[in-house]
Formats: structure tokens, C-alpha cells, sequence
């Protein structure tokens, strides 16, 4: 599935080394053509909540995607009521926070952040 990356909400600013770089770096792939959206990865993981609010886990990609004016990217829906894949169970972070559906995983982060669940139409902050 496809959407314009202005439809989609963000809403975790990170101040992660690697992530301060994808979101250097990935605009410019982006424009060039060098970014991947067919891989497995590439994706980005959208959250449907009980009321049809939609939010991304992936502001990074979300935003190197409004920067670099692509018209349309991948996304993957998930309800907040299923459960996640095994690997996020068996991440050492995750396990902490005893997550099981993927409306844990928004809920935490949301929070971490100081953001209502339905996250925020305003770009992340680069630290």
C-alpha cells in the first residue's frame, strides 16, 4: 500500500547517532533514486488506531521522504489491537517494557515523547 507522506502523521524525535544520519543522508538518496523502497525494510510500519487515526512508528524515513518531495511511499497498516511479530518480543528493550501489540509499541513511544497517541502532524526536530 501506498500514501502521500504528507497524509501521515509522525511523532518520535530520536537523537540516536545512526538515526541523526538516516536522516542526513537518506533525503538526498531519496531524490537521486538510490533509495530502496522495494526492500524488505523499507516500508514503513503505519498504526491504526480503534477510530481510524493513522499514525507512522517511522518518522525518520516520513521525513527524509517530505524533504526529498516524494510523491508516494510503501507503508504497512497494522490495528493497534494485533499482536507483534515475534522478533519485537524478543528484543531486549521491548521484552523490558512487556509489549504484545503493536498499540504497546505506539503507546511507549508516544509517551517517551510527550505526544498524544494519534501522534503530530509536525516534523520531527534534528538534534
Amino acid at each position: 500500500m501506498e500514501a502521500s507522506p504528507s497524509n501521515l502523521p509522525s511523532f518520535h524525535p530520536s537523537t540516536h547517532k545512526a538515526c541523526q544520519e538516516v536522516s542526513e543522508t537518506c533525503p538526498e538518496m531519496m531524490r537521486s533514486g538510490q533509495w530502496d523502497w522495494n526492500r524488505p525494510a523499507a516500508p514503513l510500519d503505519r498504526i491504526i488506531l480503534e477510530d481510524g487515526t493513522k499514525v507512522t512508528l517511522d518518522n525518520r524515513r516520513l521525513d527524509a521522504a517530505l524533504e526529498a518531495n516524494q510523491e508516494r511511499i510503501p507503508f504497512i497498516d497494522h490495528q493497534a489491537r494485533h499482536p507483534l511479530p515475534k522478533a519485537y518480543w524478543n528484543d531486549a528493550y521491548w521484552r523490558s517494557k512487556n509489549v504484545r501489540t503493536w498499540g504497546d509499541v505506539l503507546s511507549i513511544r508516544t509517551l517517551n515523547n510527550r505526544l498524544p497517541l494519534e501522534g503530530t502532524r509536525n516534523r520531527p526536530r534534528r538534534r
